[in-house]
């Protein structure tokens, strides 16, 4: 409830829309699900800010179906809040009509749906103390 306060003060009373729900941890070195050509929001992110500003980014960046690329978002886990740059499309990870784990990088199949709404770079999970499967909460930084 204090961070909750200190959100509203900080931000000037503005109204926000939170978006709560799971979230999982991914782009370990050699992880199969960044994809074979990097992140989504890679080439969008350098060809915009630079290459600097991508490396820079990438390391306390997510991934989010719909937020587009280079948003500036702050991202809660329990009672600790940093900013993250949306860097990549997903989470991909769908849960079937009896509860299995499905990789669905191209939209659901009948009965399924998405087992969270965001993924988080390993650097993004360590600076929130957020390990593996949990609840998250995102805000658009206006």
């Amino acid at each position: 409830m204090l961070g909750s306060l200190m959100l509203v003060g900080w931000l000037g009373g503005q109204t926000l829309q939170v978006e709560c729900g799971l979230a999982g941890v991914f782009g370990y070195p050699g992880d199969r699900f960044a994809g074979p050509n990097g992140f989504a929001c890679e080439h969008s992110i350098k060809k915009r800010y630079g290459s600097i500003y991508w490396d820079a980014v990438r390391r306390q960046g997510l991934a989010h179906r719909s937020r587009p690329c280079g948003e500036h978002l702050l991202v809660c886990a329990g009672a600790v809040c940093t900013p993250a740059v949306v860097i990549d499309r997903g989470p991909v990870g769908a849960l079937d009509a009896i509860g299995r784990w499905r990789f669905r990088p191209h939209g659901l199949k009948a009965g399924e749906h998405y087992r969270g709404i965001a993924d988080l770079t390993p650097q993004l999970a360590r600076t929130l103390r957020f390990s593996g499967l949990g609840e998250v909460s995102i805000v658009k930084i206006p």
